[in-house]
């Protein structure tokens, strides 16, 4: 991208495919902006939604090239509403319902959260708050604290989210028990809101509330937050949440540029809260809008996978028939748009790469969906010689009832299953779980002596061919009511 067409004093949309180049024409933009027109570097603001999207800005921030000077702010919403809780602490915590107004605020991390909301949960649990629903305690307190952060971002109080879940909730003989988990949940949420609000605590959701209440009400506040930078770079505006769109088009107004960048193919993470669709309320605010072509980074191997996806997913994406070049503009046709709604089209690709089934299949059962992706993991392993390590199976949330299905299903055609979920802590992995139980049983000076179920587990994993049956039998033997083992 020239010079030229990056010129200040300009808010400017641009978008493209996944590898066109747009970080790089920002990064370009931010140098034109320290370098050219002499802007200071803390006048200069990069907004992402995630901290792991800021490193190509970091490692060009550090390059030889760009002049000396205060430091460009690179945060993302999370961060930036962070700062200005605190530095704006004075003025909102005497109307935002704290008990004591005048304590030092402490903020509350994922981990010292769930510790905050963990006691809560269990004496729900206790009097039967969940007794309609089978869910782990570690899961119900996730999912609160889950509940509580999204409806924040899309600027919900408690009631209005927990209203919205409720006119979800399915028909037949599980609405009853959903509506009463939901109903516990809300309860949950409201006294750790007010657990925080007397302790002075703020976790991640009240944070956002905080800043979207007040720091953005406040007329000193907002104008001072707003003043702080003179320029905006905000890359993979797709992937972030309604909280930060809205504080952008606020921004917008008072900013001498800005460069606002979205990804065609984006907008994926829907389900951690991000609003894909506010992007065109950013865009109507832009002056100039720039589109850019093709890929440089990826393979054509991986760009027929894509169109495959696509076509998967979305019958008006249909890969073109007559050009397999990543840079080649996707074409559709009255036949072949109906071709992808086809049951069972089978795409045809290059002869390295294995033909990828097109399903249009429904299930009315969730066992017979899981067992139809096993039968087509086994066509792709025997039929078409694929590597087991070479096939990737996708899901929203993999739960442990997904996890075991899909499993034994496979293990039927004598294919292995590796899984892997982020929720998923690692001391809850079988092979964790042993070493930890080995390394106690080996150290029983720590006084942290495993119980007996652990060791049962420990035994089964470490020794081969040994079913549960006889583990049981064996850690009755060797460890009895969780003292040391018998030699």
């Amino acid at each position: 991208m020239s010079t030229t067409a990056a010129a200040i004093n300009r808010k400017r949309l641009l978008s493209g495919p996944f590898g066109a180049g747009k970080t790089t024409a920002a990064i370009t933009h931010l140098h034109q902006l320290l370098r050219q027109e002499r802007v200071r570097g803390d006048d200069i603001l990069v907004l992402l939604p995630q901290r792991s999207l800021a490193a190509p800005y970091h490692e060009a921030l550090r390059g030889a090239q760009m002049p000396p000077g205060p430091a460009v702010r690179v945060t993302t919403f999370a961060s930036l509403a962070q700062q200005a809780v605190e530095l704006y602490w004075p003025l909102l915590a005497p109307t935002a319902g704290f008990t004591d107004p005048g304590r030092e605020p402490t903020f509350l991390t994922l981990e010292t959260s769930q510790y905050h909301m963990a006691p809560l949960v269990e004496e729900a649990i206790e009097q039967g708050a969940f007794d309609g629903v089978r869910v782990e305690h570690a899961r119900v307190v996730s999912q609160v604290l889950d509940n509580l952060n999204k409806a924040a971002l899309q600027g919900l109080t408690i009631d209005e989210a927990y209203a919205r879940l409720e006119l979800a909730a399915p028909l037949g003989e599980e609405r009853a028990a959903r509506l009463n988990a939901l109903r516990s949940a809300r309860q949950i949420s409201q006294a750790f809101r007010d657990l925080c609000l007397r302790e002075t605590l703020l976790d991640f959701s009240l944070q956002i509330t905080l800043f979207n209440v007040h720091v953005l009400t406040n007329a000193w506040s907002r104008t001072h937050l707003l003043r702080t930078h003179r320029h905006l770079i905000y890359d993979n505006a797709e992937e972030d949440t309604y909280s930060a769109h809205r504080l952008v088009s606020q921004w917008l107004p008072v900013l001498d540029s800005a460069l606002i960048i979205t990804d065609d193919d984006g907008g994926y993470r829907t389900f951690l809260g991000a609003d894909p669709d506010g992007v065109a309320e950013l865009a109507a605010r832009c002056d100039e809008r720039e589109t850019m072509h093709g890929s440089h980074v990826m393979a054509p191997a991986i760009f027929r996978l894509t169109q495959q996806i696509e076509t998967i997913f979305d019958s008006r994406h249909v890969p073109s028939t007559t050009d397999s070049s990543p840079h080649a503009p996707r074409a559709e046709t009255p036949e072949s748009s109906a071709a992808s709604r086809a049951p069972s089209v089978r795409a045809t690709q290059s002869p390295d790469t294995p033909a990828l089934v097109t399903p249009a299949e429904s299930f009315r059962f969730y066992p017979q969906m899981v067992t139809w992706a096993a039968d087509q993991i086994h066509a792709l392993v025997d039929e078409q010689g694929v590597a087991p390590g070479n096939i990737a199976v996708l899901a929203p949330f993999v739960s442990d009832s997904l996890r075991f299905t899909l499993q034994t299903a496979l293990e039927r055609h004598g294919i292995a299953l590796a899984t892997h979920r982020p929720s998923r802590a690692l001391q809850d992995e079988p092979a964790a779980r042993t070493l930890l139980t080995l390394a106690r049983l080996a150290h029983p000076f720590w006084g942290m002596a495993p119980a007996a179920p652990d060791v049962t587990l420990a035994l089964t994993v470490a020794i081969g061919d040994l079913d549960p049956v006889r583990a049981t039998l064996l850690s009755s033997i060797v460890y009895p009511r969780g003292g040391a083992i018998t030699n």
